[in-house]
């Protein structure tokens, strides 16, 4: 996985935080899954690194159907975001009391919020932490109290996961794959939620997030070792239903899904670059799966 390690805490390290060591013997590109797309390559490359890019093209019309959400309580960017990197800003999915009366049932809501999870002991210029482990999740500090407290989904498009090779002639590159799902429709992420404050203005309190990452199944764990957990649809209601408190319930939701269920092409390496976007960054130039 790309993305740099400076301002990252041991914590998020330890939990598995965006980084990658180089593989020892390079992958050329083939039209067919590479020989050298094992498990054990994949892990002696990749050691500790998540889900730290996806791509959310969804319109606030998809995003109210696909969700359920009254369009009032829909809160989007204006145009969509092909590379969303963490410390963006991106939509999540919660259950919460409206804004308009705390007092209320909960109501199905979509709100901005920065990608890095913020626990209330990290400092200003510490980055907060894009993914969460599924293994031992609840004894975390970090993670407990958002768990029983700050269950959310993230929608999106789909994500990108890379995968060293060699081209034609013979330079290592990072490879990108874009995955997503093969019926065209959303993904909904398995996430956690907390208002931390502001990283950039301390005097305001804004909603920060991670994903939640597991084993990845034999088809994408030939790209990479690990994915972010997806949660079935039948499962959004009671994952986000915050008067469940139960750790032990809300983790026996995220069951990850059979294989063959996400559709995983090669896209271009314009999405190294942060800085790059639009729908050409998610255009296959070859399908895998």
């Amino acid at each position: 996985m790309l993305g740099s390690a400076a301002g990252f805490t041991h914590e998020a390290q330890r939990d598995g935080r965006l980084g990658h060591r180089k593989l020892t013997e390079g992958v050329a590109s083939q039209r067919r899954w590479p020989s050298a797309f094992t498990r054990e390559a994949v892990g002696a490359w990749q050691a500790g690194s998540m889900c730290g890019r996806y791509a959310n093209a969804r319109s606030k019309a998809q995003i109210v159907a696909d969700f359920s959400v009254a369009e009032k309580y829909v809160e989007l960017k204006d145009l969509p975001d092909y590379n969303v990197t963490p410390q963006k800003r991106a939509p999540i999915v919660l259950s919460a009391a409206p804004p308009e009366d705390a007092a209320a049932d909960p109501v199905r809501q979509v709100k901005l919020a920065l990608w890095g999870l913020r626990p209330g002991f990290l400092k200003p210029e510490q980055r907060g932490f894009a993914n969460a482990r599924i293994e031992g999740l609840a004894e975390k500090r970090s993670f407990a109290k958002p768990l029983r407290e700050g269950r959310i989904l993230v929608p999106m498009s789909g994500f990108y996961e890379w995968w060293k090779e060699t081209d034609d002639s013979g330079k290592q590159i990072n490879q990108p794959y874009y995955f997503t799902p093969k019926d065209g429709g959303v993904l909904a992420l398995a996430g956690l939620m907390q208002w931390a404050k502001d990283p950039r203005d301390p005097d305001k309190k804004i909603p920060t997030y991670t994903i939640i990452t597991t084993e990845a199944t034999d088809d994408i764990g030939k790209i990479h070792q690990r994915m972010p957990v997806i949660v079935r649809p039948e499962n959004w209601g009671s994952w986000l239903d915050p008067s469940m408190k139960d750790m032990d319930t809300a983790q026996a939701l995220l069951a990850t899904p059979p294989s063959g269920t996400l559709s995983i092409v090669k896209v271009a390496t314009t999405v190294n670059s942060a800085k790059n976007n639009g729908p050409q960054l998610i255009e296959p130039i070859e399908q895998l799966a």
